[in-house]
């Protein structure tokens, strides 16, 4: 009932009030864009996306905000389709204000991602973790995603997949609930919706006794 009820009150207010001011945007990639915005009043924010390739809008969430300058990044995108965004944000006197961006149209892989820049270190090793460090692709977009393969190398080899993105240049990831005394090595690509990139490697280590 509270999803539909934001639903109607979006699309009524957007309609009945006029745009307070143009969402900037900061960065765009295949499938996220980075939006910032003046928030005139302490609220309540509706975030709308407007597919406008597909032509349907998309209720993504609501949140409560502060009045200032702010940033939110939209991850949930399709590559090469176009969009709009749109947020409407109100108080409890019934003050409303509304947001909205120009059309913005996501990037299409044209091929494989730059692989992550190492080298791939390992530290801060004890008997039940490690911390990864590398660093972003050459000529990448803003936001990069990665997968992190774990090898166990003690007994048979076993691989666990792991999600990581970030904006940032120089990343550390740690990873927990490793077995001590055990020996590993990790791996760590790029990837878009069609490619993944050539892989990085890191060299074996051993985790702390108990």
């Amino acid at each position: 009932m509270k999803f539909i009820i934001f639903i109607f009150l979006a699309k009524f207010v957007s309609t009945s009030i006029s745009t307070d001011e143009i969402i900037k945007v900061l960065d765009v990639s295949e499938e996220t864009v980075n939006l910032q915005w003046y928030n005139k009043k302490s609220g309540t924010c509706i975030y709308l996306i407007h597919d406008l390739t597909n032509n349907k809008s998309i209720h993504e969430y609501s949140k409560d905000v502060n009045k200032g300058n702010l940033t939110n990044r939209i991850t949930t995108l399709r590559p090469g389709n176009t969009y709009k965004f749109e947020f409407v944000c109100f108080n409890a006197k019934g003050t409303f204000n509304r947001y909205l961006s120009n059309e913005i149209k996501t990037y299409y892989p044209q091929g494989k991602p730059n692989p992550p820049e190492g080298p791939l270190t390992i530290t801060n090793v004890t008997n039940k973790s490690a911390t990864l460090n590398w660093f972003k692709p050459k000529n990448s977009t803003n936001y990069v995603r990665y997968h992190i393969i774990l090898y166990t190398l003690n007994s048979k080899e076993e691989t666990l997949l792991l999600y990581y993105a970030s904006e940032n240049k120089s990343l550390k990831f740690t990873i927990n609930k490793l077995n001590p005394s055990t020996k590993y090595k990790f791996e760590i690509m790029s990837f878009n919706s069609m490619y993944n990139s050539d892989r990085l490697m890191s060299k074996q280590f051993t985790t702390l006794s108990w």
